[in-house]
């Protein structure tokens, strides 16, 4: 009883601190390729202090994303040999342990190519971002579902999208703006993030309310 209480209890924070790390990881990858790029010159700043930073901040993400979603695989499999003597190759295989897994290794691959160079290997670095969100999905009360749930997997990877895009992106808009060296700069950059932010609030109350009627 003791290790399962134990359990409950460091599930909920490694699940927080997921979504945190998650966000923080598909955030600065969001806005990459929606502020970033489309913006570029225009900033009127210093474009490559804008994506040292972006860099930096996605690989600590991700590194911290890939060791907290290993740990939480850890901790799973150590719960079910203990408290139901599994074999821990069958605990393993697992679809909470697959997904954790997917998760890790998607983030651990985002922070070896952005690395490497975060706008040269970003759209590779998106397909790892989907892959995490796909992984994280799959272990939401969407996918427990016995019925309806193609509708509502969509719907709850929306709604983890734009968390990350409008929550996880911030920390990104404000290291950018402090390479701006104008007011136009500035406020082109903040137009640009606000379209962002709508559009990622929109999907998720429109994702959240679904899922709300739906359980």
């Amino acid at each position: 009883a003791l290790v399962l209480d134990t359990f409950a209890y460091f599930s909920v924070l490694l699940r927080g601190f997921i979504l945190a790390a998650q966000s923080l990881t598909v955030g600065g990858i969001v806005f990459a390729a929606f502020l970033l790029i489309p913006v570029g010159g225009r900033l009127d700043a210093d474009e490559d202090s804008a994506w040292r930073a972006t860099r930096r901040l996605v690989t600590f993400s991700a590194l911290a994303l890939a060791f907290i979603e290993a740990l939480s695989l850890a901790q799973m499999v150590f719960v079910l040999v203990q408290s139901t003597e599994m074999p821990a190759a069958d605990a393993l295989g697992a679809s909470y342990a697959i997904s954790r897994a997917t998760g890790s290794a998607a983030a651990l691959g985002i922070a070896l190519l952005a690395r490497v160079g975060l706008r040269r290997m970003l759209p590779w670095i998106g397909l790892l971002a989907a892959a995490i969100i796909a992984g994280s999905t799959a272990t939401s009360h969407a996918a427990a579902r016995m019925g309806q749930r193609d509708i509502l997997l969509i719907a709850d990877a929306l709604h983890q999208l734009g968390a990350a895009a409008w929550i996880g992106g911030i920390p990104y808009f404000l290291m950018t703006l402090r390479c701006c060296r104008t007011g136009e700069a500035i406020r082109t950059v903040g137009r640009r993030f606000s379209v962002m932010s709508m559009v990622s609030v929109a999907t998720i109350v429109a994702a959240g309310v679904l899922m709300s009627l739906s359980y």
